[in-house]
């Protein structure tokens, strides 16, 4: 007695399944491979900007005090007060939690780079007038990370 066969094999339905399985596991990772990178070249270039503010920031400061008034050191940097011409109140850059602040005057502090900052490094050079600036930057997802080093010319 011979029976007609219709249908699969569990065997067959099984190898079938995982198939689809595979198919479908790599048809997931080439869609959502370029949003991940989107993602992270997003983050990189949020990195970039707050980089480049504080930069921007140090810089005006920096170029108006005198190499005098330069108080460099780890985790911090203070220009000292100037009587003028121009006339400026002492300024202090401060690495705190990872946060790059801002204080005028000793008051309150303004926050230029929130989180992220993983070095701050300010060195005043013998023979130039002007200090060194060392910044280290990681995004929130630690994806992007970026190490800016410059030098910044003082008045004299």
């Amino acid at each position: 007695m011979h029976r007609n066969k219709q249908g699969f094999t569990l065997l067959e339905l099984m190898f079938a399944m995982l198939a689809s399985a595979i198919l479908i596991l790599i048809v997931g990772l080439l869609i959502t491979m370029p949003y991940r990178a989107m993602n992270g070249n997003q983050e990189f270039a949020q990195v970039r900007r707050d980089m480049a503010l504080a930069v921007k920031i140090m810089t005006k400061d920096i170029r108006q005090a005198t190499n005098d008034d330069i108080v460099p050191s780890s985790n911090q940097l203070v220009l000292n007060a100037n009587p003028g011409p121009p006339v400026r109140l002492p300024i202090r850059y401060a690495l705190e939690s990872g946060a790059l602040n801002r204080y005028v005057n000793g008051g309150s502090g303004v926050t230029i780079i929130e989180k992220g900052v993983t070095r701050f490094v300010a060195v005043k050079t013998s023979g130039l007038s002007g200090v060194e600036i060392q910044l280290d930057l990681q995004s929130n997802d630690g994806t992007a990370a970026i190490t800016h080093e410059t030098f910044i010319h003082t008045r004299n």
